[in-house]
């Protein structure tokens, strides 16, 4: 059985005028994830995060749905 993903998205910049997107993602108790996939649903788009849980997006304007994915975990 997967473990449930809880995705904290504790530092959310926003949609800068070039499309920047970054953020951290942690676990439910706060710890920051490394290397979970990151992607652009749809596309070929994506990222991962670094050992910190951060990662970087840069989009064209629009609106996307953003996937979040990690091992062992529910996406």
């Amino acid at each position: 059985m997967l473990k449930q993903l809880i995705l904290f998205i504790a530092l959310v910049y926003g949609v800068q005028s070039y499309g920047q997107i970054t953020g951290t993602v942690s676990d439910s108790s706060g710890e920051p994830l490394p290397l979970v996939s990151i992607y652009i649903q749809g596309t070929s788009t994506g990222t991962t995060t670094n050992l910190e849980g951060v990662y970087q997006l840069n989009l064209d304007p629009g609106s996307y749905e953003i996937v979040y994915q990690f091992i062992g975990y529910e996406t």
